[in-house]
């Protein structure tokens, strides 16, 4: 039996009623490290000033910082950060150049889409809120087409491995949009009666439900019989405006750490929030300490103060005048006495442990390459790799593994990517080749390099003892943690070749030596 539209907006309601603890949480985060999202529980409007309360910007150029280092190392448009791979090695070396075809074919559609737009506000709320919300849907002139979606209005449902598998998003729209997206047949009559009486920029909430559908011919291949479903419901009306389906699930939901009790995520950010509240309010009392010492109260000369003090900066106060004092103007305490030396030091501790929680410290190492030896460099990478690293493997796992997937599909299905009969039913996998990938392989490189190092030099001694490594395995097994391009790597038979070729070389120059 179909779900109804209020069994639907049922459950959306129930999911938003679980969700309230973490937009309390979400909403205090936004404030202090993006306050252009600070509209969890309440909506914000567009263009109003950010929170007045807020003195130190640490936190919110920290999360750009990130979302930029992860945009330049991590999904750089300029340069490539993924490839494909059969499941089955042996494959690989038979098709890697068609292979490399259609991972050009992927990087030109990605470019030409809006795909690198939407990426960076992504790295940003995955740093700050700890969940982040891509949805991809197919686009008749672009093939693909790439949205953040804010997380106010999304609640997430996980399946039983642990995988968000389903959405439901409230959203709103005007009596014109709802109007070009579903046509005015189909909307509800109070937005027809709103668009004939010319108020096209009212707002109406929708709900947009997107989950497995349990119920489907898989034979046939009609929106309502792909594997998920999709309804657009008119909440106010109670009406479905229209249901169909998706190939594969739509979005991309990549958690920064999370808990086995809930499918929302943690960041780094929550745990440096303690640091960040601290130092807004230190950032406050010094700002007052120093307008004191530049601006200081003042007392003068009257029968008797006037309380209250006014300890503002510049106030004026009004005291007795005894005998022999003098009746000029003075400030009301020295202000030499404000030593602000330990308060500047601890916000300066505070805003580095901000900085480092928000892997700004990595992010300017990878670009500045400070004076530092190249030793020194890597180790204090690894360093920082060690507690990104998690992460980075969430985010492969949840954000960009199903967003080239899915890409690739689509593509299939549009006839752009042509599948060879032979490889029909072939899994894949996908590389990742950016910076940070490498930089998480960057320890077993090291190691092998080191291994075979030792070996050299033991060689000295012991000529036999190199016979332990084989070079060519070892020569392929860098290259592979390396991410180098297969197209540059000879293959088995040319590197054969090549040594017979050698080998003839020598034969042939013996045999002329021999001939003299």
């Amino acid at each position: 039996m179909a779900t109804t539209s209020v069994q639907y907006i049922n459950r959306a309601n129930k999911l938003k009623s679980d969700r309230l603890p973490w937009e309390t949480h979400w909403q205090v985060l936004a404030y202090y490290c993006l306050p252009l999202k600070a509209h969890i529980i309440s909506e914000g409007v567009p263009g109003e000033l950010l929170p007045p309360d807020v003195y130190d910007s640490t936190a919110i150029w920290a999360a750009q910082i990130f979302a930029s280092g992860m945009y330049a190392y991590m999904t750089n448009p300029a340069s490539r950060w993924f490839g494909l791979a059969l499941s089955d090695p042996r494959l690989n070396e038979i098709n890697r150049r068609w292979l490399r075809e259609q991972e050009d074919i992927i990087y030109e559609v990605l470019a030409n889409s809006n795909f690198y737009q939407p990426v960076h506000e992504i790295y940003v709320d995955l740093i700050v809120f700890g969940i982040a919300n891509m949805y991809e849907e197919e686009d008749p002139d672009d093939y693909v087409r790439f949205y953040c979606r804010d997380i106010a209005e999304s609640c997430v449902v996980e399946n039983s491995r642990g995988v968000i598998n389903a959405n439901f998003r409230t959203f709103k729209l005007t009596v014109r949009q709802a109007v070009e997206k579903w046509g005015e047949e189909k909307v509800s009559k109070e937005i027809q009666e709103r668009l004939k009486a010319n108020k096209e920029d009212d707002l109406f909430e929708f709900l947009h439900v997107v989950a497995p559908r349990y119920e489907r011919d898989p034979s046939k291949e009609d929106a309502r019989n792909l594997p998920w479903e999709s309804v657009y419901i008119d909440k106010k009306a109670k009406k479905k405006m229209s249901v169909g389906g998706y190939h594969e699930f739509p979005f991309m939901v990549p958690r920064f750490t999370k808990r086995a009790n809930s499918p929302y995520g943690y960041s780094n950010s929550m745990v440096a929030l303690p640091d960040i509240k601290m130092l807004n309010g230190m950032s406050y009392t010094i700002m007052r300490a120093e307008e004191k010492m530049v601006d200081p109260p003042l007392q003068g000369p009257d029968d008797g103060y006037i309380l209250p003090l006014d300890t503002s900066p510049g106030a004026l106060n009004y005291h007795r005048v005894e005998m022999g004092e003098s009746d000029k103007f003075t400030t009301l305490y020295d202000t030499r006495i404000h030593n602000l030396d330990a308060a500047m030091s601890e916000t300066i501790r505070r805003r580095e442990s901000i900085q480092r929680a928000f892997f700004v410290d990595l992010f300017l190492l990878m670009v500045n390459r400070p004076k530092m030896t190249a030793t020194e460099v890597v180790e204090r990478v690894d360093e920082k790799m060690l507690i990104l690293s998690p992460m980075l493997g969430r985010l492969m796992k949840e954000f960009l593994q199903p967003s080239i997937a899915r890409t690739f599909n689509i593509l299939v299905r549009n006839g752009v990517i042509e599948v060879p009969e032979e490889l029909r039913g072939q899994g894949y996998n996908i590389r990742y080749v950016s910076p940070l990938a490498r930089a998480q392989k960057a320890a077993e490189t090291r190691s092998i390099a080191e291994y075979v190092d030792l070996v050299m030099s033991m060689a000295k001694a012991k000529e036999d003892v190199i016979d332990t490594v084989n070079f060519d395995r070892t020569a392929q097994e860098i290259a592979k943690l390396e991410e180098v391009p297969p197209t540059i790597l000879n293959s088995d038979d040319e590197i054969r070749e090549e040594r017979e070729a050698r080998v003839r070389a020598l034969q042939e120059e013996k045999l002329a030596g021999a001939e003299v």
